[in-house]
């Protein structure tokens, strides 16, 4: 079995912006490394990952270039230019893995938003092995917040321990994210993530416990609290605990 790893950073980083500025986020600094050098790092070093693709905005295609040259991350085989949508992305990596696919043996993908650099191996690992049982797998956490769904006249409060909050990576066999997406551009469908797409073919990915500390960086906020994380992460490694 053979495991390539799809990390998405193609995004146009809107809520990063400076007035008429755009910051692309994935090459903020994070401590010592950018922020994407960060995630492909944790991809780089796991034992259960073949090959990496990257998907960049075209005008970063160089800068993603440099950056796994500075890094050694010889894992990226192929840095694709993105879609306009995340799901347009992922699927020109799709696309671009299953016709370079040359045995009859079973593949996985694992897609991975770049803007998440808190991922580790040991969750890498899980998602993994889950995806060779199950055909799909998905990171989640359980929500601890009151959850509301408001209709134009009412409001309703639902169970939370049927709520999860979904986080990447998510993983799939290859021929099946491939007809997922196949059928989503068909009927024009736009998922909110990968597993939704799955979802809508009829397979149901099976949950995987994730981290509270696999944020996903989208606003300032999130930056400024990625920050004191990577310094507690730093610290607690010094220390071995």
């Amino acid at each position: 079995m053979r495991c390539t790893a799809i990390i998405l950073a193609g995004g146009s980083s809107a809520r990063f912006r400076e007035g008429d500025k755009v910051i692309f986020k994935q090459f903020e600094m994070l401590a010592d490394k950018e922020i994407l050098a960060h995630t492909i790092g944790h991809f780089q070093d796991c034992d259960d990952i073949d090959e990496i693709y990257l998907t960049l905005p075209g005008e970063l295609i160089d800068r993603g270039q440099v950056l796994c040259k500075k890094y050694a991350f010889d894992k990226v085989r192929h840095i694709i230019v993105g879609g306009n949508s995340r799901q347009d992305s992922a699927y020109r990596a799709i696309l671009l893995k299953h016709s370079l696919k040359t045995t009859k043996d079973k593949e996985i993908v694992i897609i991975h938003d770049g803007a998440r650099p808190f991922i580790n191996k040991e969750l890498i690992n899980k998602i993994v092995v889950s995806t060779a049982k199950y055909k799909a797998a998905i990171l989640a956490i359980k929500s601890v917040d009151t959850i509301k769904i408001k209709s134009d006249a009412h409001i309703y409060t639902i169970n939370r321990d049927n709520v999860y909050m979904i986080q990447t990576p998510q993983g799939f066999e290859l021929d099946l994210i491939k007809k997922a997406n196949e059928q989503a551009a068909l009927k024009g469908y736009e998922g909110t993530d990968d597993s939704s797409l799955v979802e809508a073919i009829g397979v149901y990915p099976h949950i995987v416990q994730g981290s509270n500390v696999n944020i996903k960086i989208t606003t300032k906020d999130d930056m400024a609290y990625a920050q004191y994380l990577i310094k507690e992460v730093n610290k607690h490694s010094k220390t071995g605990e």
